[in-house]
């Protein structure tokens, strides 16, 4: 199973993701997650996560944060729990945009720092 690079844009900085594509190809789209990681982590934090749920079925994208690892932005790595929410709408708009994923189906996880800032998320997102 292998994750793909992919970028989505937030707020006008392009973010940088791993993409998770379930290796038998469904008759149906998928349902999908996000993928967020804590405070000092990267995308690369959620590798095992994301691949596990790929090979359950599930269309993955772990996101790199704006200012952190290879997404774009200044100040690097700082962290600003608004903006963290809005790389997570904004990724989950880039998947309800993909044929592939079923847009009525996206679930989010966080880890660590990551887990409070998909509790706002899904408090603001529906």
């Amino acid at each position: 199973m292998q994750l793909n690079k992919v970028t989505f844009s937030s707020q006008g900085v392009t973010c940088s993701a791993w993409l998770g594509i379930p290796e038998q190809p469904a008759a149906t789209p998928c349902p999908a997650i996000v993928l967020g990681h804590g405070f000092g982590a990267v995308k690369d934090a959620l590798i095992v996560e994301a691949k596990a749920l790929t090979r359950a079925g599930f269309i993955t994208l772990a996101i790199d944060y704006r200012s952190f690892g290879e997404s774009g932005g200044e100040v690097r790595g700082n962290l600003f729990p608004l903006d963290q929410v809005e790389d997570f709408r904004n990724a989950i708009s880039w998947l309800q945009a993909r044929d592939d994923v079923d847009s009525e189906r996206i679930g989010i996880f966080g880890m660590s720092f990551g887990g409070g800032i998909v509790i706002q998320t899904a408090a603001v997102d529906r």
